[in-house]
C-alpha cells in the first residue's frame, strides 16, 4: 500500500484532491489530506476509502510523528505561498521522518516586479503600489485619506489597527467563519466595516463592492490567479482605485500544479 500526503491549504491544493478524487486508478493508493480548519476540510472532496481528510493545525513535531507512522511515499505542500512558517514546518518535518517534499508553487499575479528592500512604495502607470510587508502599508495608509478595502483574509488584521482612523476607513474582507468573525471584533472591526464571504470574486463583483464602499484603496496580497489577484487588479484599474500589493518576501521554488500531476500519473496511473 502506497501512501502520499497532502497540506491543502490553497485552491492549488483543492484542486489537486479533486483530480485526485476521481482519478485514482491505482487502488494501492491512499491520499491524506491536512487542512487546518474544519471549513477548509468542508471546502475539499468528502472522506472515501482513498482520500482521507484530517483538520487541524499540527506544530513541526506534530507533523513528523504523522508523516513516521505512515512513511508517505511523497509529501505536497500546498500551502499559501505567504505561509512561509508552515512550509518551513513542513519541510523539516519530512527531513525528520525522511519523507520527499515536493512544494506545489503558485504562479505569482505580478510579472517582473521588484519589491524594493527598504519597503517604499514603487508606484506604476496603472495607480498601483507595491510593498514588502504589512507594516510598509500601514506607513502608507497613514498618509492619506478615504476607504480603504482590504482583501488579505483575518490573520494580518491587528496589523491595520494601526491606521489612523482604522475603525471607519477600512472594510475587511474575510471568510464567513465563527472563530475569524470573533476575532475581527476583538480587533474593534464590526458592523458595515466586516464583508464575510467565501471567493473565488468576479471583476463585476470587486468593482461593485468597491463602489459600495466608496473606496480609494484596495490592499492585496500578490496571490496569483487562484488566489483571484487578476480581477482585483483588474477592478482597481477600471474604478481608478490604488491598488496596493503586497509582495512575496522570498524566491518560491516548486513546481505547478499540472506538473504535480503529471508526476503522480507516472507514478500512480492517476489522469
Amino acid at each position: 500500500m502506497s501512501e502520499i500526503l497532502i497540506f491543502a491549504g490553497t485552491t492549488e491544493g483543492r484542486k489537486l484532491l479533486e483530480a485526485l478524487s476521481g482519478g485514482i486508478y491505482d487502488r494501492k493508493l491512499v491520499v491524506y489530506a491536512c487542512v487546518a480548519t474544519d471549513y477548509g476540510k468542508d471546502l475539499l472532496p468528502p472522506d472515501n476509502a482513498q482520500i482521507r481528510v484530517l483538520s487541524g493545525t499540527l506544530t513541526e513535531e506534530e507533523m513528523a510523528e504523522l508523516m513516521t507512522a505512515h512513511q508517505f511515499d511523497r509529501v505536497i505542500d500546498a500551502t499559501h505561498p505567504y505561509a512561509r512558517a508552515a512550509s518551513e514546518n513542513i519541510q523539516a518535518a519530512c527531513a525528520q521522518a525522511g519523507c520527499r517534499y515536493i512544494r506545489l508553487r503558485r504562479e505569482s499575479g505580478v510579472e517582473e516586479q521588484e519589491i524594493n528592500d527598504s519597503s517604499s512604495a514603487k508606484s506604476a502607470k496603472n495607480k498601483s503600489c507595491f510593498f514588502e510587508d504589512h507594516e510598509a502599508v500601514v506607513s502608507y495608509l497613514n498618509q492619506t485619506t478615504g476607504n480603504v478595502l482590504l482583501t488579505i483574509g483575518s490573520r494580518q488584521l491587528d496589523k491595520y489597527t494601526r491606521v489612523t482612523n482604522y475603525q471607519q476607513r477600512l472594510f475587511a474582507r474575510v471568510l464567513p467563519m465563527t472563530e475569524v468573525l470573533q476575532s475581527c471584533f476583538n480587533l474593534g472591526f464590526s458592523g458595515k466595516q466586516l464583508l464575510c464571504m467565501q471567493g473565488p470574486f468576479s471583476l463585476e463583483f470587486n468593482m461593485a463592492l468597491i463602489r459600495q464602499i466608496n473606496a480609494r484603496y484596495l490592499v492585496t496580497k500578490d496571490s496569483g490567479e487562484a488566489g483571484g489577484f487578476g480581477e482585483k487588479y483588474e477592478a482597481a484599474r477600471l474604478t481608478g482605485v490604488t491598488l496596493l500589493v503586497i509582495g512575496r518576501r522570498f524566491d518560491e521554488a516548486g513546481i505547478s500544479l499540472e506538473e504535480v500531476l503529471d508526476l503522480l500519473n507516472n507514478a500512480y496511473g492517476i489522469k
